[in-house]
């Protein structure tokens, strides 16, 4: 089981199922609406790729030019 639905849990997730074993992904529903920003670093995107879903993800994507704070 992995606790956590943000980005390191679903990655968790996938790994595990990647390597064979069952996997229950337990956590808050996703909100549609949420604005929120991830930024995900090199080793992460290495991670994502290696488990094959990065291409999928940078069709809907961009990447991080800036970082601001936003009032």
């Amino acid at each position: 089981m992995v606790a956590g639905t943000g980005p390191a849990g679903l990655i968790a997730a996938l790994a595990i199922a990647k390597a064979g074993f069952a996997v229950t992904l337990v956590g808050p529903e996703t909100v549609a609406d949420d604005r929120r920003t991830t930024a995900l670093m090199n080793p992460a995107l290495e991670m994502l790729d290696s488990l094959g879903v990065l291409a999928q993800l940078a069709e809907v994507s961009a990447p991080l030019k800036i970082m601001r704070i936003v009032d």
